[in-house]
């Protein structure tokens, strides 16, 4: 008799044609250690001390069900159960059609309408995703007190309607950290100019943040900038206690420098620029 089929979420991963223009640094930026508090600091338990959690509040992750043998109960469907998904270079379809997108659609600005995922003007609330977590995941809210990933044909479906190829991505706080998305034609492309998805942006903005700083960033901070972004770095790597000592030996990422604003809310159009589409990123 054969063992009980458990589920195992599908992983999104993102199409190898799009280009990051950073280059990651060989030499982790750990800040002085009298900018942020020591395990025994009364700085960690004070009033008002934000707790950082990638999970929404009062909200967990679901626990993804199994299926015994014997069970008089109906199969899952394929993309449930994990099949492989089309190629990408198949994965041409609107988000636009109700029966398999489960989130209502909006329009935004300046003639684009964008994945009702991606916009900062109406964000949907069921949606949560903390750009702060090491580990990639986008998440829905799916009943009291869980949540679930966000299906990988979700995250396939195009950012935005007419479809692009080139985006640039910047937030307020780290205008010197553009996020470009720029598809390049190559062996993966086999039908033509592909869209940018929803998948692609979010994978790209959580890529981008978690790549480290130079010593040469945090050169140009000032005092207070240090202390602010090294107690946010402190805050981060305590938050996941299974694997605090890799994240601090990573040291200050990008993510750090937006301090408490690193939560996903979404997209919105500003004047495009260098050839880009151009959005900002609203946390």
């Amino acid at each position: 008799m054969s063992g009980p089929y458990v589920y195992t979420q599908p992983t999104y991963q993102p199409p190898p044609y799009y280009t990051h223009p950073y280059t990651p640094q060989r030499s982790p930026f750990i800040p002085p250690s009298n900018l942020f508090p020591s395990p025994s600091s009364p700085y960690v338990e004070l009033p008002g001390t934000p707790h950082t959690s990638y999970y929404p509040d009062g909200y967990r992750r679901r626990r993804p069900p199994s299926w015994h043998g014997g069970m008089a109960a109906a199969p899952p469907s394929p993309s449930f159960l994990g099949v492989p998904l089309p190629p990408t270079h198949n994965r041409r379809h609107s988000f636009g059609h109700v029966n398999r997108s489960p989130w209502p659609y909006q329009t935004s600005s300046q003639h684009f309408q964008i994945h009702p995922l991606l916009n900062g003007e109406a964000y949907v609330s069921e949606f949560y995703f903390d750009i702060a977590n090491p580990a990639f995941a986008p998440l829905r809210r799916v009943g009291p007190n869980h949540t679930a990933m966000v299906s990988v044909e979700e995250l396939r479906e195009p950012a935005t309607f007419p479809t692009i190829t080139s985006m640039r991505v910047t937030h307020d706080a780290i205008p010197q950290w553009p996020i470009d998305l720029e598809l390049v034609h190559g062996e993966y492309d086999v039908s033509g100019a592909l869209p940018i998805t929803v998948g692609d942006i979010l994978w790209m903005i959580h890529s981008s943040l978690h790549r480290q700083i130079s010593h040469s960033d945090w050169a140009q901070l000032s005092q207070s900038e240090e202390t602010a972004i090294a107690r946010a770095y402190t805050r981060r790597y305590r938050s996941i206690p299974s694997s605090a000592q890799l994240e601090a030996s990573q040291g200050v990422k990008r993510i750090d420098y937006l301090m408490e604003r690193h939560v996903f809310r979404g997209l919105v159009r500003a004047q495009d620029e260098d050839g880009f589409y151009h959005w900002k990123l609203l946390t």
